[in-house]
């Protein structure tokens, strides 16, 4: 969340706004309407094998999912979840449908998640030292 105007720089103050508590600009009226993010995660399938990272980092620390992470906010939802898992894994794969829509709201973000089912293409698993 800005706690500083990105137009002139000045502090953002709470006010009410249709009900709803929203950070503005008392300087040029900036109004911080929300706070979204797009994540995509992907399925990809091989010889009937799903596959599956162990996550690095909060949430979840330790535990097993699908592999991606966040769009890029010039990104296509597709070319994310394609370069996700190339960053993750090695692996150079297709977005071919999408199967999951679903979000998380919470105080601070409002999450997105979409998952795709991604066709393999080439290479072999590789732990990308990076993302550990």
């Amino acid at each position: 969340m800005f706690k500083f105007c990105p137009q002139c720089g000045t502090k953002l103050v709470a006010v009410q706004i249709d009900g709803q508590q929203r950070m503005q600009c008392p300087q040029c009226h900036y109004v911080n309407w929300s706070n979204e993010t797009i994540s995509v995660g992907g399925v990809v399938i091989k010889d009937n094998k799903m596959l599956l990272v162990q996550r690095a980092q909060q949430p979840g620390r330790g535990l097993w999912t699908n592999p991606g992470g966040y769009a890029e906010q010039r990104e296509e939802l597709r070319d994310a979840i394609e370069r996700e898992i190339k960053e993750e894994t090695g692996l150079t794969t297709k977005a071919t449908k999408m199967v999951l829509i679903a979000d998380s709201p919470g105080p601070h973000e409002h999450n997105v998640f979409i998952n795709y089912r991604l066709d393999y293409l080439d290479g072999d698993f590789q732990l990308q030292q990076k993302e550990i």
